[in-house]
């Protein structure tokens, strides 16, 4: 059996094809993965890993900002761990040094959240 990266990694392939019904059941598989321990994590693996296609990569970045948005909040149903928040936030900065535009922005802009967040919650 594929390990948990490599069946993200597949099912994200499957994402980004061009066959509307192969798209459909990828997109179902994410949607129940989404809320799976280490999900994130794992995701952030393939991200950052530059031997994968770009295409991929954006999808799964576009992913991660969607997930955080929904399940970053401790109040949110299926909210991320907080010792997996810590390992992603030990690695977002990495997104400054991402080569490709589309990653790039997507990965900032929940850098940007997260940091306009947490200054607000230290200013009230």
């Amino acid at each position: 059996m594929a390990s948990p990266r490599d069946q993200l990694l597949i099912t994200l392939s499957e994402a980004a094809s061009q066959q509307p019904e192969q798209i459909k059941v990828a997109e179902e598989r994410l949607k129940q993965w989404e809320i799976a321990p280490e999900f994130y994590s794992t995701l952030l693996d393939i991200i950052f890993d530059r031997s994968i296609d770009v295409n991929i990569r954006f999808l799964g970045a576009i992913f991660f900002k969607n997930g955080v948005d929904r399940y970053w909040r401790k109040t949110s149903k299926h909210a991320v761990n907080p010792n997996e928040k810590a390992k992603i936030r030990n690695r977002l900065l990495s997104f400054m040094d991402e080569a490709h535009n589309q990653v790039s922005n997507a990965g900032n802009t929940v850098c940007c959240d997260s940091i306009k967040n947490c200054t607000t919650r230290l200013s009230q």
